[in-house]
């Protein structure tokens, strides 16, 4: 029988795919390099690293809350570009950032464009993927950050033991601006203009949507402190290559991906949310 499905591998979500991949690509070249920089080359405390990090994080969450809102309000496409260039524009002040202090003025900035990227970039993946392909689109666009976090953490830590942090920093960077160029060959459908939505604090708390984000972030904490800290702590055991780990890892999860995406489209988003709760407890 013919497949009357709309197609999903259109040219705009491809490049939704490419954008999103290589900026995650980007990003995780830095996560399991970073700490071992801080300690090894700036003579960071190891108690300090987290400190150092956790700004990137406290960028994020300062811009998360209004992102959704300035996506409402403002053209997604220039925003997500804006955003995306910013983001990517950012790795150059690794290269010149010595201390502590202005390692987490970068990351600080950062954090919060990326977190405005991620927003923007998910909007216009949603909007460009046929609505009853929904939940298997953004598992396949989902997938893009696995591959990212097995290959770019791999790959980093390579470079890293042959040339240094920079090279890592430099090779992200090039990265994150090929995903700029990415965005703008999408080709993003006009939309009708709506009246810009008034600013008010329900549009930031869905009160109903608490429980699931407590879940989320009992989920995210503990998943943060180990691939923060999972290199360090494989020098420490004298792993061969810790980069390994993000491999397997991206193996479990985009595995996951791929089959909770269909189910979610026939109706099981609930099943699926606890049973892989259950199963990662």
């Amino acid at each position: 029988m013919e497949d009357r499905r709309p197609i999903l591998w259109n040219r705009n979500f491809v490049q939704c795919c490419i954008s999103y991949f290589l900026m995650n690509f980007s990003f995780y070249m830095l996560m399991p390099t970073m700490p071992v920089y801080l300690v090894e080359v700036l003579g960071i405390d190891t108690a300090n690293v987290g400190i150092a990090l956790s700004s990137y994080t406290i960028g994020l969450l300062c811009v998360r809350p209004f992102s959704g809102f300035l996506v409402d309000c403002f053209s997604r496409k220039p925003l997500y570009l804006f955003a995306f260039f910013v983001f990517a524009f950012m790795f150059g002040g690794y290269l010149i950032a010595t201390t502590m202090l202005t390692i987490m003025a970068v990351r600080f900035i950062q954090g919060g464009f990326m977190g405005l990227t991620s927003v923007a970039g998910n909007t216009i993946a949603i909007d460009v993927i046929p609505s009853s392909r929904r939940g298997e689109g953004m598992g396949f666009y989902g997938l893009t950050i696995n591959l990212a976090m097995s290959l770019a953490p791999l790959a980093a830590v390579a470079i890293y033991g042959k040339g240094g942090f920079h090279p890592v920093v430099s090779i992200g960077w090039v990265a994150a601006f090929i995903g700029v160029g990415s965005v703008c060959l999408i080709r993003y459908p006009k939309r009708e203009k709506v009246p810009r939505p008034h600013f008010s604090l329900d549009r930031f708390i869905l009160v109903k949507a608490l429980p699931a984000a407590l879940a989320y972030i009992l989920v995210a904490i503990p998943y943060g402190m180990i691939t923060s800290f999972v290199v360090l702590y494989g020098k420490e055991i004298e792993v061969a290559d810790p980069g390994y780990f993000f491999i397997y890892m991206a193996i479990g999860v985009g595995t996951s991906r791929l089959i909770s995406g269909r189910l979610v489209d026939h109706g099981k988003i609930h099943w699926v949310s606890v049973c892989s709760s259950v199963c990662l407890l």
